[in-house]
């Protein structure tokens, strides 16, 4: 019975991903013709990308089928190239100097993004690099109208520094965060460009789908974004290829040492890959628990996978569409912690995305306070009640500090990354007075009314980009009164302490 239930599903999800294909391989189609496309079909990037652990280097295509969701014809497509980043001699490093000691494991080690062509229809295109700090591919096209698609094939090359960074070869790990192309937002008239900043999460983009096929040395194994469809291993190289479906961005993490613990819930697909753990069903169990809390609180997670994986890291933890990075030194609360904060950034980051660069706060401040909410939801409000007055007392000192330094400093959440100039002041502001505001909300106007405002706010704006009017406009909707009080704490008249 058990085998012929099993044999039943398999048939089944096997349908389902031959539907899922065939849906992308129609948009690719209709990319082709240029052809007029249903205003629920998102871009597709469908990236090849060769790993070689010799060199350390990315081999990659990716063809991006675009799909004009503008309100006016565009004559230029402007991606954002994050890897530039790591290249020696940038403008803009992705560390602070204080943490590049930690960060380079084994002295400074460089790495970048070489373009070698861009095509469409199989014409070569000139393409310029630029931006602040050669962070922008800049590809002139002919006029594509709104709901008009074209098809564009990048082929480029990323080295790979030596660093515990979001991209970067660590001890035990290969981290692919931000590796590729990726389309910039066109807001207001215009795309939103910018540098890599060293302070927060420098990343602004519109959800996609994605095909994405990883070939690697055979030792490796691999967790990422989406779900793998297929796995084999030829020539000895391993092929994953993957299908990540409605999502902010993609990622991977490659490894010879992964040790994998796996659960299920509500039809999800839980799995937690390690280096080193002496407890990694706790770590799992924490993260299935906090997709089912979010889930019922703010909203159904509404992917088939998540994915968390120990990696080096310069930060506590890093989110990615169905998948999070954490920190391989973490331990106990702090590992607990991190878990559940990274788990509530795929709704707040992921499915709801945000300016992260403009309004960091949007959801950084959001994750911050569901972090502490997931243990009230839980039957455990005095720790929901110790993490929030740690938070108070961290705000108010910092603040005391700062004005025993400058008498006239702000305290204004309205500021983008390039106006922070301290990891303290960004964490402050955005993590610490985020999380507080939303604590305020909720002694104010309750648990029912805070999570239909928020669960209102996850519906409404699922795979689209939040602004933080919109956040205050559903606010409002369910706790009168709050958009007065939502704008004293982001412009500063607030006092706290």
């Amino acid at each position: 019975m058990k085998k012929k239930l099993y044999m039943n599903r398999t048939l089944v999800l096997a349908i389902v991903a031959a539907l899922i294909l065939t849906l992308m391989f129609t948009m690719l189609v209709a990319c082709n013709k240029n052809q007029s496309i249903s205003d629920d079909v998102l871009s597709l990037y469908d990236i090849l990308a060769t790993f070689d652990d010799t060199t350390n280097t990315l081999t990659c295509r990716e063809e991006l089928c675009y799909i004009n969701r503008e309100s006016e014809t565009l004559t230029e497509l402007v991606f954002n190239l994050s890897p530039s980043a790591y290249r020696e001699g940038a403008k803009f490093s992705p560390f602070l100097d204080s943490e590049k000691a930690a960060v380079y494991y084994d002295d400074i080690s460089y790495g970048g993004i070489s373009i070698e062509s861009v095509n469409i229809e199989g014409a070569q295109l000139e393409f310029t690099i630029g931006g602040e700090d050669e962070n922008l591919l800049i590809v002139p096209i002919s006029a594509i109208a709104t709901g008009k698609s074209l098809n564009i094939e990048i082929c480029f090359t990323v080295t790979l520094p030596k660093c515990n960074g979001r991209m970067g070869v660590t001890n035990n790990t290969v981290n692919l965060g931000n590796f590729y192309p990726t389309l910039c937002v066109f807001e207001n008239g215009a795309y939103e460009t910018h540098p890599y900043y060293c302070l927060g999460d420098p990343f602004f983009s519109d959800s996609a789908d994605y095909l994405v096929t990883l070939e690697m040395p055979e030792a490796y194994t691999a967790v990422s974004s989406g779900v793998v469809e297929e796995s084999y291993v030829e020539n000895g190289r391993r092929t994953l290829e993957i299908n990540s479906v409605k999502t902010r961005d993609f990622a991977a993490v490659l490894s010879k040492n992964f040790k994998v613990v796996s659960d299920r819930t509500n039809g999800i697909n839980i799995n937690y890959c390690y280096i080193s753990d002496a407890s990694p069903q706790v770590a799992l169990a924490t993260a299935k628990r906090a997709i089912e809390v979010f889930s019922e609180t703010f909203g159904d997670y509404p992917y088939k996978v998540f994915n968390v994986a120990q990696t080096g890291l310069n930060s506590g933890g890093m989110e990615y569409s169905n998948l999070v990075f954490i920190n391989s030194t973490l331990k106990d609360a702090a590992l607990e912690e991190t878990i559940i904060h990274e788990t509530a950034h795929q709704w707040w980051y992921g499915v709801v995305g945000g300016n992260q660069i403009k309004n960091a706060w949007l959801d950084e401040g959001l994750t911050e306070f569901s972090t502490a909410y997931f243990f009230r939801q839980t039957n455990n409000p005095e720790r929901y009640s110790q993490i929030m007055a740690q938070t108070l007392s961290n705000y108010a000192a910092y603040v005391d500090f700062l004005k025993t330094q400058n008498p006239d400093v702000s305290s204004d959440m309205n500021r983008t990354l390039a106006d922070f100039t301290t990891q303290g002041e960004y964490v402050i502001i955005n993590y610490h007075k985020g999380a507080l505001m939303f604590a305020s909300l909720l002694d104010m106007y309750g648990e029912k009314k805070l999570n239909k405002a928020l669960n209102t706010y996850f519906n409404d704006n699922s795979y689209q980009i939040a602004t933080p009017q919109k956040l205050i406009d559903v606010l409002n909707t369910y706790c009168k009164g709050s958009d007065s009080l939502i704008q004293s704490w982001l412009d500063g008249t607030i006092i706290i302490g």
